[in-house]
């Protein structure tokens, strides 16, 4: 269910507003609305270009849970290739 905030907004106006959309979200107190709040104010986008970083992880991981490799190894040749990566992209 999408639930559009109030652009201007204090705790106590966003706990009455969710609690009369949704009776889901009728338990949400001040304090829990202040959090997700707080939080909100922390997140940052993902960058766009994570996708070659995931696909090293998940190739190298792979000899790690196989247990062909240690965790040690493993980490040491994600690290090498993903600086590899970030280097060729500078």
């Amino acid at each position: 269910m999408l639930v559009r905030i109030p652009p201007k907004y204090s705790v106590s106006e966003i706990m009455g507003y969710m609690k009369r959309k949704s009776s889901l979200i009728a338990d949400m107190t001040e304090k829990r609305i202040a959090e997700y709040l707080e939080a909100l104010k922390n997140v940052r986008p993902l960058p766009y270009r994570t996708a070659p970083i995931l696909d090293i992880v998940y190739t190298e991981a792979a000899d790690y849970f196989s247990g062909s490799k240690s965790v040690q190894e493993v980490s040491g040749v994600i690290r090498s290739k993903v600086q590899f990566y970030l280097d060729e992209k500078e």
